[in-house]
């Protein structure tokens, strides 16, 4: 099945994650912190010992069922980079993005881990071998009725993250605060809420 045309904005989200990946430094992830007309990034990472396990298929499903209907969707592959990608565009000018890659997140992955003080952050940085995050481009409006971004992420990544041995931590990147991958922050996770996310 062809591929659907990437946006402008799309080709260069993912060849800034490239170029990321195949330096593997957290920094270039970081110049995508602003985008077009000022939007911030909008993002969370879940930090592995592996590769999700999520199929386009479930990945529509829950998308669906939360967020409603799928207008347009496409999935690009970078095995060289070992990384995969699955955009979606949803009503209302809103889009997401699906990165998983079975490569680090961060560089030097102990040495960085000791710029941390709580231990579960610690141990996510310096153990994780992979990442998977879910980004919110687009317009949300916050009068639509429906979730806020991080609302949204952060009910998607709950109802996603059916292999929670392999998942070692979140980070929320528009804030860059943590929360430990516990079956209790994923509860809150499925309400919305991303209280539990603090900062380091």
């Amino acid at each position: 099945m062809p591929l659907l045309a990437l946006t402008s904005v799309d080709l260069l989200v993912v060849a800034i994650l490239l170029v990321a990946i195949a330096l593997g430094v957290v920094r270039a992830r970081r110049r995508m912190a602003m985008r077009r007309k000022g939007e911030p990034l909008r993002s969370i990472v879940l930090y592995r010992s592996a590769p999700s396990r999520w199929s386009e298929e479930r990945i529509r499903d829950v998308v669906t069922e939360l967020l409603g209907e799928i207008e347009e969707s496409e999935v690009a592959a970078a095995p060289a980079k070992k990384a995969a990608f699955m955009r979606m565009s949803l009503s209302g000018g809103r889009r997401l993005l699906v990165i998983d890659t079975d490569a680090p997140y961060m560089a030097e992955r102990e040495a960085a881990a000791k710029r941390f003080t709580k231990p579960e952050v610690q141990r996510g940085v310096a153990e994780h071998t992979a990442w998977t995050a879910i980004d919110a481009l687009g317009a949300w409006s916050e009068t639509s009725g429906g979730p806020a971004p991080m609302e949204a992420l952060a009910m998607l990544v709950a109802r996603l993250d059916d292999d929670p041995d392999s998942t070692l931590l979140y980070q929320r990147r528009d804030l860059n605060t943590f929360a430990p991958a516990t079956e209790n922050v994923r509860d809150e996770m499925r309400n919305g809420s991303l209280k539990s996310f603090r900062m380091e």
